[in-house]
């Protein structure tokens, strides 16, 4: 039929898609074309081979025939022996980087929008390619200039590329699965496909032909043609075809830079251990992950199967319940005992009481229902259903705030009141409803730290809840029981060990103080509200006594400067009623040495920790005193400790002069002070204890799983001071290597975790197994392993990429997201008293068992898997857990960079807080976490203006570092706004070729120091400081040094002159 012939509608629908250019910023490939941050001197963007040829990455691309008018075609137009046609492609463009290690550190840079890719259009393309070997493989194109590794085609070109790769991606994944075992039978293949694709119903028949190809290759082996998958889809046995040509597409490639470089190399997929986990951590984990972990020990029956049985057996039970809660139960028969106590107010208790004929007392716990419109009536229930699903509390839609919800269901009876036909009851949380969620052990409860009245006829039943004190394991209980080790605080999102004591201790008074959650908030209220002790020379309030002479901070009017500081001479009390806000303080105030500035003589630092004293007094309401603070002298410490003291805590400062200002004072108006000025001898001495004695405490031995260079173990142990590293993990060479120089007395195994971790169980059980090799050198064994009880502490920051946001290529089946689940096995062979958990805030919306749906986008599978199951692992292990989100500015860095953290604690220790910030960083202060669940936890509650000390700058870390600059390459000025200081700035600072044959540029050899450390965060970077400051940059594409020097020297300034 002529296209002339066909209505207009329907030729248009026939004319075939062409590329349009889309209405950005286009650049012409060619061999002087700059990719942003790309390095062509870097060999890890380099492929292995001849032509020199960069590897970049090609995204939201279309490929199409120039010579017929940029019509859109498929790759396979490449094998085509048309001599008319010229294939050519465009996209988005940026450069390979695989130095895992350092990708997602930066997962909480700010996001502009602006994206960093440059839209290419390409010149010729030669030819695709493809790895048949591996299912996560991924095509590459080759042109004249460089190699591409094709990402997400753009929405006009998915249709076309998707039906083009769906055979070459079965072929792979069946070739692959000969390569995993060349044993395997066809029915085996097949249900493993449907698991893993959902393909139930295959065709194979476009894959043959790939697959015969493939096997004509003179250089694949045996194994291929006798798989008994291969041959039943080739029918029969299988011969190759004698001279075969290979064709182009079936290649492997390796990138230069990661041949040869160990480090890298033993990042790779193909050299990664499967996940080593314990037999407990791999029966919580099935079905949830992709990776078929190395269970170390006997396999023990999945929870998640366990679970089913119960939910079986619950079953009528929970149809009964669930027909009791929707009787008329007002109509129910009510009776109390009357053999309860008589409270102070006369109100007569009840021991007992029997509704509907079921008798309930003081203590027991019970199940009320869920009033809410939405649930359905029906009693039509599943295996699925669990009673904490129908007697807990849901989300009620008529409520107005996201966060509102109706009361938890399960609760323990405290006291009975027969006049009011009420009982008074404590509630319980259970892990369906809270963080965990889905993965909660649906035996287990949580004391809720909320209390309230019901009436009698809202009791359904009663249920067996065994609690489980400090010690003492969870036991196996019958289907219908649950149990009960920690509190959960829904502020913070905690769970806490509770006191037992006070539980039984309260539960022997009389109503109402029989009620520990009415007697702690009492408690709180009376600890909170100010009252006058020490006949009039003290105050105590917030839980702090505030004596005559203390340092204390108070809130400052401008929220983004710290605290103010002040030293009170007077406390005067109203004559009636005593609150926060008409007690006055008055106070002697002391200013901050760093408001000198610029101003300070050459030898004087701008120490955060330095103060003065001034004649200045201010008058200051206690609702505005924050804490109380400690300054030398007026400690009794001596000056030999003094420098041990100040880094001891953020809130020890120290003073040597007086001002008589504190304003725009004068450096030459100083006056030392005087040592006999007054203070509070009993806070000193108190200070002064707790600094020696914790000094002299014996650090806890520590495990570093993922050690790095010793940034973050390290770091925890020097700023702790209470915890040293005897032992980290290492993969990488040079990483490991490092920490060992950093670290002496650290037994540093440079292998992989799950390499240690089964050498560390074999070990202990005597099995006699040879101790791995270093990988730095394999004629070097690694160390005797920790066993249980060597380690006090597990850390375990480990592998961000994976989760970071700024990674664009995640997997959902990337092994090494599974690494926290090797860490919480350490956890569990070890049993340690603490362990620390650091991670990029993506961890955050990690899911467990996701679908990749293209390249970089996962979806679906359990949200927040993987916070959900690192607090239900830890919990079932006997750890309390307390987790939110650290900002690094506020802690005295001179950067933004939040991390997720999570701090466990055997139950019955004392679980620690997160710290406080200490400094008044003016960015994102202390972020909150939604949790799936659709409720935020806050576990700091930050004030602004209540900061220990300013934030540091930039300029307060590197000022002391000796200044360089790059010289232009084409001898221009770095931006017009700059060239008339340019000779005097290049008279000032040395400037450095950018020659490309050059390691790095600027500094060479033993560099000094430009001056003396003037901030505390200098003094503090040169406790170890090295010889060789190393003081250089690495070498960049000239694109990347001109774009540097274009940006001008003031705030916000970028590359474009902006």
């Amino acid at each position: 039929m002529e296209k002339a012939n066909l209505p207009a509608n329907e030729q248009e629908s026939r004319d075939p898609a062409t590329w349009e250019p889309p209405s950005v910023i286009i650049f012409e490939e060619s061999a002087e074309l700059v990719i942003n941050d790309e390095n062509p001197e870097d060999e890890d963007t380099i492929l292995n081979g001849d032509d020199d040829k960069p590897v970049r990455y090609l995204d939201h691309f279309v490929l199409f025939d120039s010579n017929r008018h940029n019509e859109l075609v498929s790759l396979a137009a490449l094998e085509e022996e048309d001599v008319d046609s010229n294939v050519e492609a465009a996209g988005f463009v940026s450069t390979v980087h695989d130095n895992d290690e350092d990708e997602g550190q930066e997962d909480d840079l700010s996001v502009t929008g602006e994206s960093t890719q440059q839209y290419v259009k390409l010149g010729a393309v030669f030819r695709f390619t493809f790895d048949y070997t591996k299912k996560d493989a991924m095509f590459w194109i080759e042109t004249e200039f460089s190699w591409y590794i094709l990402g997400i085609p753009s929405s006009d070109y998915a249709k076309i590329y998707n039906d083009f790769i769906a055979v070459h991606y079965l072929a792979a994944y069946i070739l692959s699965s000969v390569s995993e075992s060349h044993t395997q039978v066809y029915d085996s293949f097949l249900e493993a496909l449907k698991a893993d694709t959902g393909i139930e119903s295959p065709d194979f028949r476009a894959v043959v032909p790939v697959i015969r190809d493939f096997l004509d290759h003179e250089d694949t082996s045996d194994e291929y043609s006798s798989s008994p998958i291969v041959q039943k889809l080739l029918g029969g046995k299988v011969k190759k075809k004698k001279g075969a040509m290979r064709r182009t597409h079936h290649l492997t490639h390796t990138l230069r830079g990661r041949s040869g470089n160990l480090d890298l190399a033993v990042l790779r997929r193909k050299n990664l251990n499967p996940t080593h986990v314990t037999p407990f951590i791999g029966s919580l984990a099935k079905d949830l992950c992709l990776e078929s972990l190395r269970v170390v020990g006997k396999e023990i029956e999945p929870k998640v199967a366990i679970e089913q049985k119960r939910r079986r057996r619950l079953l009528p039970k929970l149809r009964e319940l669930v027909s009791r809660r929707h009787e008329n139960r007002k109509e129910w028969r009510v009776v109390c005992s009357e053999d309860g106590p008589i409270s102070d107010d006369g109100e007569q208790h009840s021991s007992s009481v029997d509704v509907n004929g079921e008798t309930y007392e003081v203590g027991d716990v019970i199940l009320t229902p869920i009033e809410d419109r939405s649930l359905s009536l029906s009693t039509n229930l599943t295996e699925k259903d669990d009673i904490a699903y129908h007697f807990w509390y849901v989300q009620d839609a008529r409520l107005d705030h996201p966060n509102s919800y109706l009361p938890p269901r399960f609760a323990s009876i405290v006291y009975i009141i027969p006049s009011k036909n009420t009982a008074h009851v404590r509630w319980f949380d259970h892990g369906f409803h809270i963080a965990p969620q889905e993965l909660a052990n649906s035996q287990e409860l949580f004391l809720h730290n909320d209390c309230g009245d019901i009436p009698l006829y809202d009791i359904i039943s009663c249920v067996r809840v065994k609690y489980i004190p400090p010690g003492e394991d969870i036991p196996k209980l019958p289907y219908d029981h649950y149990y009960c080790k920690f509190e959960h605080d829904h502020l913070s999102g905690a769970f806490t060990s509770f006191d037992y004591d006070v539980l039984r201790m309260t539960s022997q008074l009389p109503p109402p103080e029989n009620c520990p959650v009415c007697v702690s908030r009492d408690q709180k209220e009376m600890d909170q509200g100010p009252r006058e002790i020490d006949d009039g020379r003290a105050v105590f309030y917030q839980g702090q006594s505030f004596h005559l002479h203390d340092f204390v901070l108070f809130r400052s009017v401008e929220e983004d400067q710290p605290a103010r500081i002040g030293q009170i001479s007077k406390i005067v009390f109203p004559k009636g009623q005593c609150h926060a806000d008409n007690i006055e303080v008055e106070l002697k105030r002391l200013g901050r040495i760093h408001v000198f500035g610029d101003h300070l003589p050459p030898k004087e630092m701008k120490d955060e920790r330095h103060l003065f004293m001034t004649p200045v007094v201010q008058q200051v309401p206690l609702a505005n005193i924050l804490q109380t603070c400690f300054v030398h002298p007026f400690v009794p410490i001596t000056d030999e400790e003094l420098g041990t003291w100040l880094t001891f805590s953020p809130d020890h400062f120290f003073v040597k002069y007086f001002f008589p200002s504190l304003t725009c004072p004068s450096w030459s108006d100083r006056k030392r002070i005087r040592h006999s000025s007054l203070s509070c001898e009993v806070c000193a001495a108190e200070n002064t204890a707790i600094f020696r004695n914790k000094t002299l405490k014996i650090p806890l031995p520590a495990i570093d799983l993922f050690g790095g260079c010793g940034a973050f173990g390290l770091g925890l142990a020097m700023g702790s001071g209470c915890i040293e590293i005897s032992h980290a993990v290492e993969i990488a060479p040079s990483a490991a290597l490092t920490y060992q120089r950093n670290s002496p007395n650290t037994s540093v195994f440079n292998q992989c975790v799950n390499t240690v971790f089964e050498y560390a169980i074999a070990h202990f059980r005597g099995q006699g197994v040879e101790a791995p090799s270093q990988i730095f050198d394999p004629a070097v064994r690694v160390p005797a392993p920790p066993k249980p009880g060597d380690i006090k502490v597990v850390i375990a920051g480990f592998p961000c990429q994976t989760f970071s946001g700024l990674n664009a290529f995640k997997r959902n089946d990337d092994t090494k997201s599974n690494l926290f689940l090797n860490a919480l096995s350490w956890v569990e062979f070890l049993e340690p008293d603490y362990a620390v958990f650091e991670n990029v805030p993506g961890f955050l919306k990690h899911r467990l068992n996701a679908r990749q749906e293209g390249i970089g986008r996962i979806t679906g599978g359990l949200e927040q898997g993987g916070l959900k199951f690192l607090m239900r692992a830890l919990l079932e292990l006997g750890y309390q857990v307390r987790y939110g989100l650290l900002q690094a500015g506020n802690y005295g860095t001179p950067q933004s960079r939040v991390r997720f953290f999570m701090i466990a604690a055997k139950h019955g220790l004392q679980l620690p807080n997160l710290p406080y910030p200490t400094h008044a960083f003016p960015l994102r202060q202390t972020p909150s976490i939604t949790l799936a669940n659709k409720s935020s936890i806050r576990p700091i509650l930050f004030q602004k203006g209540s900061a220990l000390h300013p934030s540091v700058t930039i300029n307060d870390a590197i000022s002391d570092l000796p200044q360089f600059d790059w010289k232009d390459p084409h001898n221009e000025d770095s931006s017009r706004s700059d060239k008339p200081k340019a000779p005097e700035r290049q008279s000032l600072v040395p400037s450095f070729e950018c020659r490309k044959t050059d390691k790095h540029w600027g500094y060479e050899g033993l560099v000094p120091y430009s001056h003396p450390p003037r901030t505390r965060f200098q003094l503090d970077s040169r406790l170890n400081a090295p010889s060789d400051l190393q003081h250089f940059t690495r070498t960049l594409p000239e694109g990347d040094v001109r774009r540097v020097l274009h940006i001008g020297i003031r705030p916000d300034a970028d590359y474009r002159g902006n």
